[in-house]
């Protein structure tokens, strides 16, 4: 669904922002280095992640750099080394998080006993398989999960949820009554009510979900859960069809900006 697209970020790279021309001449040096049949070929083919959304606001330069000119360097300071760390152990959680959620037994008592995971591990992943049981006992075989499913729109908004939870009106029916979105924060500091709502993955991923699979579900029957287990921190978000009108002519309005808008500054 993808193929061919541009703009799906590393995110354990770093952009390069500090250039050697002057900010005068930022946009004609750099438009000198791109020919107009591969900025349009870029423009067109962009996937609007979250992680593209937030460059765009926070620097065009930044936005030119690494989405057009795919400029990108990795430093080996201390705060490298540290972000690449907690970048490991994240994917690390969420691939085993994966593995419950499509019945794979996430680790073994050998792996335990060979320190090949971490005790406090271990008690996140008994809280993350707890959830699912606790589904499944709600809404029995009405329930589906779908971790780590990727959704492109026809727009190009594109989004990873860790897990999306279908949940149906009935045995003998395809019609959703209700989705819940679970995005999994290993980040030590405590995620408030406040930052959920305020952050670009709340919009991006509540809005593709109400585009793409949740079209036909009842906005207020679609919501967004940042957890953290180790601190058990659930930070519930709830959608709307306002919301849902406001998040639309939100990215509809940023894609076209961006698509159209050539000033780099």
């Amino acid at each position: 669904m993808i193929d061919g697209r541009v703009g799906i970020e590393n995110k354990n790279e770093t952009n390069i922002n500090d250039l050697s021309v002057d900010d005068k001449d930022f946009k004609r040096e750099k438009l000198l280095m791109i020919d107009e049949k591969r900025l349009e070929y870029r423009l067109k083919n962009l996937v609007f992640s979250q992680n593209l959304f937030n460059t765009w606001n926070r620097s065009k330069r930044e936005f030119f750099e690494k989405y057009i000119m795919d400029i990108f360097w990795s430093d080996d300071s201390d705060k490298d080394r540290q972000f690449e760390e907690k970048m490991t152990f994240g994917r690390d959680f969420h691939t085993l998080c994966q593995r419950i959620f499509i019945g794979i037994q996430p680790f073994t008592s050998e792996d335990q006993s060979n320190g090949l995971i971490e005790s406090s591990q271990v008690e996140n992943l008994r809280k993350i398989y707890r959830l699912k049981k606790k589904y499944e006992n709600t809404y029995g075989d009405r329930v589906k999960f779908f971790p780590e499913y990727k959704m492109t729109l026809d727009n190009g908004v594109f989004v990873i949820y860790d897990l999306l939870v279908l949940i149906f009106k009935d045995l003998s029916s395809s019609e959703l009554e209700r989705i819940d979105i679970w995005d999994w924060k290993t980040e030590g500091k405590e995620i408030r009510e406040m930052d959920a709502n305020s952050k670009m993955q709340t919009v991006v991923y509540l809005y593709a979900c109400g585009e793409g699979i949740g079209k036909n579900v009842d906005k207020a029957n679609i919501s967004m859960h940042y957890y953290q287990p180790h601190l058990d921190n659930n930070v519930f978000v709830k959608y709307s069809e306002q919301r849902h009108k406001e998040y639309s002519e939100y990215i509809e309005k940023t894609i076209k900006e961006i698509q159209e808008n050539r000033v780099w500054e």
